[in-house]
């Protein structure tokens, strides 16, 4: 199994572009649909720096394609539980924090994270809720949990 070169797992919230594996490429495997392409436009006319960006539709499709031997990521965007799974299988590398100016802005509370304290192969990238609203006319009963959403009554 091939390991990644200069891989990055990101997973909640700043995007940090700093390891490319050359000055003049820099090879991203993410999510279908989560990088707008005047993103990776602008930084292309920026900073010289050509990027292809492929794409995955879920952890388990991405980690299958790492396992199959896909490699050459600069930087890879697991959700937070599949970068254990990524460590656990030795397809990720430790990050070299020397090189990513801007680790000491993210917040306690993401790098203390139970998957990966300390950040040691992932930096978080985006953060959110989900939350659910509902026609309260179209319930008998107040909803109050998710396990609602699957009683047929």
């Amino acid at each position: 199994m091939k390991r990644l070169t200069c891989p990055i797992a990101l997973s909640l919230t700043t995007l940090l572009l700093t390891s490319a594996a050359s000055a003049e490429d820099l090879n991203i495997f993410g999510w279908a649909n989560e990088m707008p392409d005047a993103v990776l436009e602008d930084f292309e006319a920026e900073t010289g720096i050509s990027v292809t960006f492929d794409t995955f539709d879920s952890n388990e499709a991405m980690i299958a394609k790492l396992e199959a031997g896909a490699s050459g990521y600069d930087l890879v965007n697991p959700s937070q539980y599949a970068v254990q799974i990524l460590k656990n299988r030795g397809l990720v590398d430790e990050l070299d924090h020397a090189r990513i100016d801007t680790l000491a802005n993210i917040g306690e509370s993401f790098t203390k994270v139970s998957y990966d304290t300390g950040n040691v192969y992932s930096i978080p990238y985006v953060w959110g809720t989900t939350g659910l609203a509902y026609n309260k006319s179209c319930v008998i009963e107040p909803i109050s949990s998710w396990k609602a959403l699957f009683d047929p009554q």
